[in-house]
């Protein structure tokens, strides 16, 4: 019998999918078992989450030292600079994880990352990866009222940014108050377009928290701030509904969906126990 080409490429992709069936499976219940294990492990306590932008300050992240941070993406880029090290790390968009996939495990022994094909789990990876579900339509973070979920295990919504998958990962960890810092909610340069838009960075565009951490010429996706902006009201609905606490106590910024607190003001006293 004589296959044709697309029919050999079918034949390898079920193949394939046979021999990853079983790991897959396995990494399924593993991963439950692990955010099951994370389910109010916080309970009470107050959360830190990063954002990369410019406003985030390298003495401010020492400051958060002993507290639970969340953190993401090139962070990683700011160890040279401080002692502090974030207790969870994140990555949810495939085009920043071909860029780190590589230089991670020089600063993390594991990484949580969205459950999709676009950002591949494989046994041999020399990283320990946890991933999550996404819960509703992937492009459609108002699915759903308010959008938001405190459950990994039953699924999370996204929310076009890290940061909003990361306040969910705070929530599902029950952390109470949440705060967010280094979160600018403004990206120079960029003009608005549909989600998901590619765009190639510009000489001179900066919209994170140190020189370099993008290169002109690179492409990302754009940040689609209306939606953004839409995808943090529903965090701040579900909050409401739920007698959690978000603030944001980044140093300026353009996001004013949550109310603010002044960052150096939360350690007027010791951290919360």
């Amino acid at each position: 019998m004589i296959f044709g080409i697309n029919q050999l490429r079918n034949i390898k992709l079920k193949l394939l999918a046979i021999y990853k069936a079983p790991y897959k499976y396995l990494n399924y219940y593993i991963n439950r078992s692990y955010f099951n294990g994370l389910r109010n492990l916080y309970r009470g306590k107050r959360a830190f989450v990063i954002g990369n932008g410019p406003s985030l300050c390298f003495d401010d992240l020492d400051k958060l030292k002993d507290d639970l941070t969340i953190a993401s993406n090139k962070i990683y880029l700011a160890f040279e600079h401080t002692c502090w090290r974030p207790t969870y790390y994140t990555v949810c968009d495939p085009l920043v994880w071909e860029k780190v996939k590589n230089k991670i495990p020089d600063s993390f022994d594991s990484v949580i990352i969205e459950d999709t094909p676009y950002l591949p789990c494989e046994p041999d990876s020399n990283i320990q990866i946890r991933t999550w579900r996404v819960k509703g339509l992937v492009q459609n973070p108002y699915q759903g009222t308010p959008g938001f979920s405190c459950n990994f295990n039953t699924g999370i919504f996204n929310g076009y940014s890290v940061t909003y998958i990361n306040l969910q990962l705070a929530a599902h960890l029950g952390a109470n108050p949440i705060y967010l810092i280094g979160c600018d909610h403004h990206y120079s340069g960029e003009e608005p377009l549909p989600a998901n838009s590619e765009v190639v960075v510009k000489k001179d565009q900066v919209n994170h928290f140190i020189k370099g951490y993008r290169e002109p010429g690179e492409v990302v996706y754009n940040a689609p701030l209306s939606d953004l902006t839409q995808a943090f009201a529903n965090a701040r609905a579900y909050a409401d509904d739920n007698n959690l606490e978000i603030l944001n106590a980044t140093r300026g910024g353009h996001l004013e969906v949550f109310d603010r607190v002044h960052f150096d003001d939360l350690f007027d006293k010791s951290p919360s126990s």
